[in-house]
């Protein structure tokens, strides 16, 4: 068992980074596609951007 610890802490390790990393990610893409959409809908509809 001890010499089986190491592995599961990597495996989790990784597990943990690749979700981190996903979800990283999509942040970014919803911020940048709120971004692109507040600055193409700015000039016509003002209230529609800032009240969903």
């Amino acid at each position: 068992m001890p010499q089986m610890s190491p592995m599961w802490w990597t495996s989790l390790f990784m597990m943990f980074t690749v979700c981190l990393i996903i979800v990283m990610m999509m942040t970014y893409f919803y911020i940048y596609k709120m971004n692109l959409k507040m600055s193409s809908q700015n000039m016509s509809t003002n209230n529609k951007t800032w009240k969903w």
